[in-house]
């Protein structure tokens, strides 16, 4: 897994990109001020899932990300029935 950061002036933008059982999806932790961090993860077709917690830093964010990708399973970040538009 290789992160990338990407620094705009105060703000800072991590990607991590994780893939498990032929899907991948993106982590992104955004840094929108002092000490917080926001935790978005991006699925299939620009499926979105965003943290309405904040967090201290990039690192707490991302293990956030990873433990619900870990107990929930890749697929409901994927590409979950629910978020699909042809509904």
């Amino acid at each position: 897994m290789d992160d990338t950061l990407v620094h705009k002036g105060e703000n800072a933008l991590l990607r991590r990109e994780i893939s498990q059982a032929g899907m991948t999806v993106t982590i992104e932790a955004s840094k929108q001020g002092r000490g917080q961090w926001l935790l978005r993860i991006y699925g299939k077709e620009g499926q979105l899932s965003e943290w309405l917690e904040t967090f201290s830093c990039s690192d707490e964010a991302v293990a956030a990300a990873c433990t619900a990708i870990r107990y929930e399973g890749i697929e409901e970040f994927y590409d979950d029935p629910a978020f699909n538009r042809d509904q």
